[in-house]
């Protein structure tokens, strides 16, 4: 769950968004209820779980309201989607159109946010906390004024810990539950303060290279607001809002300074002090009876739960290394002696060869090589893996894309002796999957449109059966076949927490006994049927238990400083391993005959070391929120229709020009339109345009009319050499516009694209005559990835034909672009073809033209014959015929250094000679983002020397961008 701030925004827009940021599907079926502050929009298989989620709008906004000191000033718009099948939201406090985004895939226990009282609370609370917060407006009034170009209050500036540490505060505070109270919380802050490795203040905010690094801004943030908030009362942190937000102008820091006397980064100096001692504190209470197993593989980053094979011999996890992509492995559990006996060998020689010499401490076990390796592909992560019955196949979950880009959670086998992966399930949204002991079925969670539920998969066909009903509130985990396949365990989230249940064949369920205020995760059955193994989560502690079903006892078996995950025994009882959590990531441990350890003695460690623990119990629960009024729902329809200003500029050497327009479009993207205006020097582009696309169907609608004017003889980087300079024969105005229809498809490994449409223009000429034209296009584009190791390549390739018509003239023209590429690490070669072609080419304005670049007004069909260069002036040439070569090198993300000719040529001059130039640019396109109400943006940045007649010796630069609905 995160909250937009302008840092943050910018480079997520500018850099990170070349995907569709539409809601799910703006051609779904959306609907929309309302209360009295909110409208709530949602596919309409999303109903039950919105009108839910809904009805506690009102009184969550109350009480986070009250709780803030802060009303949020506008009816606030709630997107219901699931676009990638896990637990987030996520708030976008614009002044005036405040968001919130959620996604309705709940969190398993394990995770960092799954001690809650239920999914909708948790997730509404946390992002209407954001609002209340981040749209406080300034009393300042110049700040007031630049909110009317970027709607951001003042405290949307706040460093990232700030604005989502202080949300997790009022989430805990308004539901007794969330990360404050959570065991995982404590027991990270606890691991890492003993080992001296809490976050520094330069790293609070963001740190992508560090383990659990981008969750410290809510854990050790919240926390350290918590320790700020108890130190000088309950109103500091208002205080804090108040002084960001007051008429005289202050940075984050002033303002903390006039609170808290002392600034952030010193008392955050403070507060991890404080907290290291009250580690240390507790791993005195601990030391003494510390059950960790023995470390049995040293891992870094994140580690998936493990699974050991029927037969003992192997272990199956998910590997995932920082920058590298993730592996399926399989090891062998026996004792690697082969490894020991050269690891002693090598010490021997070194000390033969010199005996002064000491041999290394080795604390840490030797590294051990995988059997089999079933790496990561194009973002395809695997997860859970378990072993089936007869030892050679491994069911596993991977998520996989719609053609509309959105994933869903489905189900494989990979058999590793045949090199082989095959899909089982096909968009069944179904996910933690365990065999049953025959090996034809397996029994799986079903989350769909905010229910769940568990089902059957048939694990040769894929045909999923319901086993009970889909449930909209309580949420369903993890289940288990027993050995003797009677019998299910399997977590539920019901009646505000996590529960364990046991299934038998004929539907009935019986409840576990579980501590009342524990988090229960993660079963994994013993040897029998008579003995279940899970993660308990108390008091700050998370440990692995051992239920006896018969006896109906528990026994805590581990006892760590941080916590322990993910049990996996060996059938035959003898073993236990498990995940542990460090500050570089999860550790493989193993612990032997946890059948018949006993319980570790029972240490109660005071509250007052909170948050190395849980804080004290609260003296009674925080109330539900209470559910109101909802209207009856209704189509979406067009949407209601925003508008926003927009701005654009271009400095290339074919025009000096600045536009200025307005946009108007709809919360989930169906209905985008641009009114814009371009101004200039002269010869530079001017005129106007009214384009708008509409996506409530599967095949996309754009329009586009426009009035463009454009003296080409008189372009403000004109060379006397190029042809059209001082030429006015080359000088006209358009008018017309462009219909056009669009259908895509994705998929993991590529896309495809079919375009068609239809121009009709007028082109006036400089002596006044008029050219009536018509084009009939249709484009075609296609690409593609493949992977080996580390190295990706893609290949891309467009086809576009064309059949116009000038002045009663007929013509044909068609064009072929193809790309390939590949890299590794950031670092990519491309290589790029295009090869035009025309006939029957009777006037100038149908033929090839080199240079300038396709801004906002005038469609790209409009000028389809122009070949993009902006380095160049238009008209630099001309042809019926053209090719184009370019290579180019990206090492810095959208920074790529080229070098690029052209060739032009027809009938009279069968050989034209190259046109090349080599630079630099940096391109960023995005895609349309309906919740800022910003249209598509392209941006080009760059430079080029000419190496070649007509601009040899010449270096020319260019910065334009182009907007699209």
């Amino acid at each position: 769950m995160r909250a937009m701030r302008c840092r943050a925004l910018l480079f997520f827009v500018l850099f990170l968004t070349p995907f569709s940021l539409f809601a799910q599907a703006p051609h779904a079926e959306w609907r929309t209820v309302e209360t009295d502050r909110f409208r709530v929009h949602y596919p309409a298989p999303f109903e039950a779980w919105a009108r839910e989620m809904a009805s506690r709008l009102e009184s969550t906004r109350d009480e986070v309201e009250k709780a803030v000191g802060w009303e949020i000033e506008t009816r606030v718009d709630v997107l219901v989607m699931d676009p990638l099948a896990v637990a987030n939201g996520s708030a976008w406090p614009l002044l005036g159109a405040p968001r919130i985004v959620l996604w309705t895939t709940p969190p398993p226990p394990e995770s960092v946010i799954g001690h809650n009282r239920g999914w909708i609370e948790i997730v509404t609370v946390h992002e209407i906390a954001h609002l209340a917060h981040l749209t406080r407006p300034s009393r300042n009034l110049k700040q007031r004024l630049f909110a009317r170009a970027l709607p951001l209050g003042p405290l949307a500036f706040s460093p990232r810990w700030v604005s989502e540490g202080y949300a997790t505060v009022i989430e805990g505070d308004l539901t007794t539950s969330g990360r404050p109270w959570g065991d995982f919380r404590a027991a990270v802050l606890r691991q890492w303060g003993r080992l001296g490795r809490l976050p520094s203040y330069d790293r609070l905010d963001l740190d992508r290279k560090a383990w659990m690094g981008m969750s410290m801004a809510y854990l050790a943030g919240s926390a350290y607001l918590e320790w700020l908030r108890e130190g000088e009362g309950e109103e500091a942190l208002s205080d804090l809002w108040r002084r960001m937000t007051a008429k005289e102008d202050r940075t984050f820091e002033e303002a903390f300074l006039g609170v808290f006397g002392e600034s952030p980064q010193y008392l955050y100096g403070r507060f991890v002090a404080e907290l290291t001692a009250k580690a240390m504190a507790v791993e005195d209470e601990l030391k003494s009876s510390i059950r960790e197993g023995e470390l049995w593989q040293d891992l870094a980053w994140t580690t998936e739960r493990p699974d050991i094979s029927p037969d003992g011999s192997n272990l199956v996890t998910v590997v995932r290394e920082r920058g590298k992509p993730s592996r399926m492995v399989v090891i062998e559990t026996a004792p690697d002696t082969e490894a020991e006996e050269k690891y002693q060998e090598r010490i021997d020689e070194m000390l033969d060869e010199d005996p002064e010499d000491v041999a290394p401490v080795r604390r840490r076990p030797l590294k051990r090589e995988p059997e089999e390796t079933l790496v990561t592909r194009f973002g395809a992560e695997p997860f859970t893996p378990r072993w089936m019955p007869d030892g050679e196949s491994i069911l596993f979950t991977r998520f996989e894309p719609d053609a509309d880009g959105f994933f869903h959670p489905d189900l494989f086998l990979w058999n590793p002796e045949e090199e082989s992966v095959r899909r089982v399930t096909r968009f069944a949204d179904v996910r933690e999957a365990d065999p049953h002991p025959d090996g034809g079925s397996a029994v799986a969670v079903r989350n769909r449109h905010g229910y769940s539920q568990l089902v059957s998969v048939d694990l040769q066909s894929g045909a999923v059966d319901p086993l009970g009903e889909a449930t909209l509130g309580p949420a369903h985990h993890a289940p288990r076949w027993g050995p003797d396949g009677s019998t299910i365990a399997f977590l539920r989230h019901e009646r505000g927490r996590w529960r364990l249940f046991l299934r038998d064949r004929s539907g009935a369920e019986r409840e576990i006994s579980t501590p009342q205020d524990s988090v229960i995760a993660q079963p994994a059955w013993g040897a029998d049927s008579s003995t279940l193994y899970a993660v308990v989560g108390t008091d700050g502690f998370i440990e692995i238990h051992r239920f006896d079903l018969d006896r109906g006892s528990a026994a805590q078996l581990t006892r760590s400083f941080g916590a322990s995950l993910a049990p996996a025994l060996l059938r035959d009882g003898s073993a236990l391993f498990y995940l542990s959590v460090e500050p570089d990531g999860l550790d493989l441990r193993r612990l032997d005959s946890p059948a018949t350890l006993a319980a570790v003695p029972r240490v109660t460690i005071d509250s007052s070391l909170a948050p190395a623990v849980r804080p004290a119990a609260a003296s009674e629960p925080a109330p539900l929120f209470a559910a109101g009024e909802v209207s009856e729902s209704r189509p979406y329809g067009f949407g209601r229709q925003e508008t926003r200003f927009h701005s654009g500029f271009s400095w290339l050497p074919s025009t000096h020009s600045l536009e200025l327009g307005l946009r108007a479009g709809d919360v989930v993207g169906r209905l985008s339109t641009l009114l814009t205006g371009a101004i200039g020097e002269d010869g530079s582009e001017k005129g106007a345009s009214l384009a708008s696309t509409w996506r409530g169907w599967p095949i996309h609608l754009r329009a586009h009319l426009f009035t463009a004017e454009h003296a080409l003889s008189e372009q403000p980087d004109c060379e006397s050499a190029l042809p059209v300079c001082g030429n006015p024969f080359v000088d006209h105005d358009r008018s017309g516009g462009e219909l056009a229809l669009v259908w895509d498809r994705l998929w993991r490994t590529g896309r495809l694209e079919i375009e068609s449409g239809l121009v009709a223009q007028n082109i006036g000429l400089a002596d006044g005559d008029t050219l009536d034209q018509r084009i009939l296009f249709a484009q075609l584009r296609q690409s593609a990835r493949r992977s080996w190791g580390d190295i990706t390549a893609q290949g891309d390739g467009s086809l576009q034909v064309e059949r116009g018509e000038t002045d009663g003239e007929s013509w044909r023209r068609s064009l072929i672009h193809l790309r390939a590429s590949a890299g590794s690490d950031g670092n990519e070669l491309m290589l790029e073809w295009v090869r035009g072609g025309s006939d029957s080419i009777s006037h100038r304005f149908d033929q090839w033209t080199l240079g300038g670049a396709v801004l906002s007004i005038v469609p790209a069909a409009a000028v389809s014959g122009r070949i993009d260069s902006p380095a160049l002036p238009i008209g630099t040439a001309f042809g019926d015929e053209h090719e184009t070569q370019k290579a180019s090198l990206g090492v810095a993300g959208p920074l790529r250094a080229f070098y690029q000719r052209h060739r032009l040529w027809d009938d009279a001059m069968p050989h034209e000679d190259w046109i090349e130039l080599a630079g630099g640019e940096l391109t960023v396109t995005t895609a349309p983002f309906p919740l800022l109400k910003l249209p598509t943006l392209e941006l080009r940045l760059g430079a080029a020397r000419g190496l070649s007649d007509p601009i040899h010796d010449k270096t020319t630069w260019w910065i334009s961008t182009s907007w699209r609905p």
